[in-house]
């Protein structure tokens, strides 16, 4: 078993200790550090007065997800408005509402079919300057602003330690349940960057991977022209968790990760149709 939600809860086993029956594995914590998401973003967006929250409101866990983060929230002196979206026209529809209330930050609960849409969410936060933390690397990755959640790797090697002892004799049933508790803080720069927000160093620090996407066509040809006239400059992409045991290791470069709105896929033209929508109302707004 490896799942991202309370086995317990689920019927999947008895209790993490003696799970009983025929059932062990690895459970990842996904919903229980809300509190820690919002601190976070806390601290990259400390001014933020109000935070929206984007969720399903048909996820397993979104109900103690929301109380966690609402009682964080208020112990920072928060306000969180809650967004409700369970398809691709809803999640059009939280952006239209944020462009009109315009929130100072956004935080995206953790959920399937939140996580599906991650381009589409990713392009609408950055287009709208919106400063964003959500829960997989690959958000971050892709464009956003950084992601705080459980690691894609290490539940797979505890579960092939599993494997391991029932092959040799283990009954699943002697075997608690692991909660993985190995998270990883990813921060893309270029995207800091691009929405004027400077990094603490302290949370710099304990960043897992401070990412730096690959430069784009114009701004290799702006260091081309710097490195002429005896200016530094360079395309590449550094990974690192500063003060850790990676040091300045630095990677291939990969191709550039575009963080500005452009056409996704079979729903990009209803997304074009929905920005000028929701620009139009903000003019509207601003004007009253």
């Amino acid at each position: 078993m490896f799942t991202g939600e309370d086995p317990v809860k689920t019927g999947l086993v008895v209790s993490l200790n003696r799970p009983g029956g025929n059932v062990t594995g690895v459970s990842v914590l996904t919903t229980d550090i809300g509190s820690k998401r919002l601190g976070l973003l806390h601290e990259l967006v400390p001014n933020a007065a109000t935070i929206a929250l984007l969720h399903n409101p048909k996820s397993p866990d979104v109900e103690r997800h929301l109380q966690d983060v609402q009682s964080a929230a208020r112990g920072v002196g928060k306000q969180i408005r809650l967004l409700n979206a369970v398809n691709e026209g809803e999640i059009d529809a939280a952006f239209v509402a944020m462009a009109r209330e315009r929130p100072d930050a956004l935080l995206l609960s953790p959920d399937p079919f939140l996580t599906s849409r991650r381009d589409q969410i990713v392009t609408l936060a950055n287009h709208y300057k919106l400063p964003a933390l959500y829960e997989w690397r690959e958000f971050a990755i892709t464009g956003g602003l950084a992601s705080y959640g459980p690691s894609h790797t290490e539940p797979y090697r505890l579960v092939g330690i599993y494997v391991g002892r029932i092959l040799k004799g283990a009954k699943p049933a002697d075997l608690p349940v692991i909660q993985s508790t190995k998270f990883e803080l990813v921060i893309n720069l270029k995207t800091a960057k691009s929405l004027g927000i400077e990094i603490p160093a302290t949370l710099l620090a304990r960043a897992d991977e401070a990412y730096l996407p690959a430069l784009g066509k114009d701004e290799v040809q702006e260091r081309g022209l710097q490195r002429s006239q005896g200016a530094p400059g360079g395309r590449h992409r550094t990974r690192h968790r500063p003060g850790g045991d990676r040091g300045g290791d630095q990677r291939p470069a990969a191709q550039p990760q575009a963080c500005v709105p452009q056409r996704l896929d079979k729903n990009a033209q209803g997304l074009e149709i929905h920005r000028v929508a929701v620009d139009a109302a903000a003019h509207h707004v601003g004007s009253g």
